[in-house]
């Protein structure tokens, strides 16, 4: 056990002076928060078809207040997709 900690102890100094090191683990935190709040950040399911006022499926749409990315052929959010 005495080894395994400074083992880690080393790790953890270079990894702290490291800007890779950081970087990656500020991608690994922002990916984690996204996949945890991912039903918070959208009101669709990735299989709902987004439908105007005459209800029509929205396909191939533009970028609006609906899909900040659009919709895909089926008029499926593309932002729910990711």
């Amino acid at each position: 056990m005495r080894n395994f900690k400074r083992n880690f102890a080393n790790f953890w100094r270079v990894f702290r002076r490291s800007r890779m090191g950081k970087t990656g683990a500020i991608l690994l935190v922002t990916a984690l928060a996204l996949a945890t709040f991912a039903p918070l950040l959208t009101p669709y399911q990735p299989t709902d078809t987004i439908r105007d006022a005459s209800g029509r499926g929205l396909t191939f749409a533009p970028p609006s207040v609906h899909g900040p990315l659009g919709t895909d052929d089926a008029g499926r959010d593309v932002w729910t997709q990711l």
